[in-house]
């Protein structure tokens, strides 16, 4: 039996280790970078432009601009954009591109009408056209369009928001309607009256996918997949609940409803349970926001960092060392501030500790969200001193540096006395601090993906480049591991921002 029982366990080992290896997420840069999108008019004709950026937001990766074959620019406007689409109309008459640039290479941008066919529009996809209203798509692999006609078009509606997966809502002064494109039906939304009706996006990272969509005595939380009427959830707990006033807090945190009455709702996106078994995610407490900051709630003469402690009745925060309570906020994950004194968060013991190491006046920069960590962590700049953060509670001193002179913010770096902080490296700086600017960064992929089972690393050499009243600089994350200068360039050739300047300044320093 012994013997069994380990031949089953080796087998099972090699079947898990199998498993493990098909499922293991690959990992590519490309998953990570954001993309914009831009029509515009330039020299006459009309130009459609994807720009790809580093997570950073600010450093490029690549950009292609396609020319709108055959269309005159005269007259030229953008009627409105979603996350697919453009609607726009020239002299020549009205327009719909998707946000695909392979398709507009091949196939163009389809024609909806003329001018004078077309007498209204709303949102992207919704045209009367010859006193018919249509609902209207590019189709896939063309330049045609696909058109249907809208039988029953409710009066005066405007767009609320598109639901991914789920349809768009869109509204009136009397009604809230949920459109179904594959049916092309307006479907009301019960008792939301359309003037009043308010939504608001979660964007804080915990709840990603919910939204509420309320009027003054209905509430709805809008899900990626469902649709839920909540007011249930108030009116139990506390008759004559409104939300004419209702302000939504986003923290960290966890997310709030203040109705601005005396009453703040917690939210929970699991739920809650209450102790007649009822499944709740809102739940009510009689309690007031701290300060204007509205990060931490006063509740029964005590301060609660975590909103979700109040419902569990768990610690308070210890908030004693605060010397002034109206101005305290976060700085960061767990460092807070009030102007006289920074604090940091003990998580352990749930109170708040003097940072001694940290001037009340120290200004904090933000980390630098550059892939592969390329970027700076955050900072704190005092009088005479730079604090570089990492990750962790810093239950001691940060490291630091000294400078005497002011910090200059290069939008991707930090200029001081006679350095640059740049990729969490301190450099020799060999431009002219005073007058140096940041023209812009790069990116070079050089492995864009990891080979599916993490056989080698995603790398990228992400380039900066600075100009002062000399000479133009450069600085890369490969070698040689110091500023450079361009000394043939002139400055005053150069603006700031400037792709196609941005990819030659590349190609050259590469060439160095």
């Amino acid at each position: 039996m012994k013997q069994i029982k380990i031949y089953s366990f080796t087998i099972l080992s090699i079947y898990l280790l199998l498993i493990g290896k098909t499922i293991q997420a690959s990992e590519c840069y490309h998953y990570h970078t954001p993309h914009f999108y831009e029509l515009f008019s330039e020299n006459g004709k009309l130009v459609f432009q994807h720009t790809v950026k580093d997570p950073n937001r600010v450093s490029y990766v690549s950009r292609d601009k396609i020319i709108l074959k055959n269309i005159d620019a005269e007259n030229f406007k953008i009627l409105e954009e979603n996350e697919e689409f453009f609607l726009f109309t020239t002299a020549e008459g009205y327009f719909i591109v998707e946000k695909k640039e392979n398709e507009i290479k091949e196939y163009g941008v389809s024609k909806i009408g003329d001018l004078e066919i077309i007498s209204e529009t709303i949102g992207v996809n919704f045209i009367c056209k010859n006193d018919v209203w249509k609902y209207i798509v590019p189709k896939s692999y063309s330049a045609e369009f696909i058109e249907k006609v809208i039988t029953k078009m409710p009066g005066d509606l405007e767009v609320i928001t598109n639901l991914p997966r789920k349809g768009l809502f869109m509204k009136n002064s009397q009604y809230v309607y949920l459109f179904n494109e594959e049916q092309l039906t307006f479907s009301v939304v019960p008792d939301l009256l359309g003037k009043t009706t308010q939504f608001v996006p979660i964007t804080d990272r915990h709840q990603h996918g919910d939204s509420f969509l309320f009027d003054k005595d209905t509430f709805y939380r809008v899900g990626v997949h469902e649709i839920e009427n909540m007011t249930l959830d108030f009116n139990t707990q506390q008759s004559g609940t409104t939300f004419d006033t209702l302000e939504i807090i986003q923290q960290e945190s966890g997310i709030s409803l203040d109705t601005k009455k005396g009453t703040i709702w917690i939210y929970r996106k699991g739920g809650v349970h209450l102790a007649n078994n009822h499944n709740v995610h809102f739940v009510p407490i009689e309690a007031s926001y701290l300060n204007e900051f509205k990060e931490l709630i006063r509740y029964d003469n005590k301060v609660y960092k975590d909103m979700y402690y109040i419902i569990n009745k768990q610690k308070p925060i210890d908030i004693s060392v605060v010397k002034d309570i109206n101005n305290l906020h976060m700085e960061t994950e767990y460092i807070y501030t009030d102007g006289i004194q920074k604090y940091v968060y003990d998580y352990d013991a749930n109170k708040l500790r003097i940072l001694p190491w940290l001037e009340g006046s120290s200004k904090y920069f933000t980390s630098i969200n550059t892939y592969n960590f390329l970027g700076n962590n955050g900072i704190y700049v005092g009088i005479s001193s730079i604090h570089f953060l990492s990750g962790n509670i810093p239950k001691k001193e940060a490291p630091r540096v000294s400078h005497t002179s002011r910090i200059k913010d290069l939008t991707l770096g930090y200029a001081y006395d006679d350095k640059l902080l740049i990729e969490n490296k301190e450099i020799k700086n060999i431009a002219d601090r005073e007058s140096m600017l940041f023209l812009g960064s790069t990116v070079d992929v050089i492995s864009g993906c990891d080979g599916g089972e993490g056989q080698y690393p995603v790398e990228i050499d992400v380039y900066y480049f600075f100009k002062d009243d000399k000479g133009i600089y450069s600085y890369n994350t490969y070698f040689p591991k110091k500023m450079r200068h361009l000394g043939h360039l002139k400055p005053e050739d150069y603006k700031e921002g400037n792709y196609d300047q941005l990819m030659q300044l590349m190609t050259e320093t590469k060439e160095m």
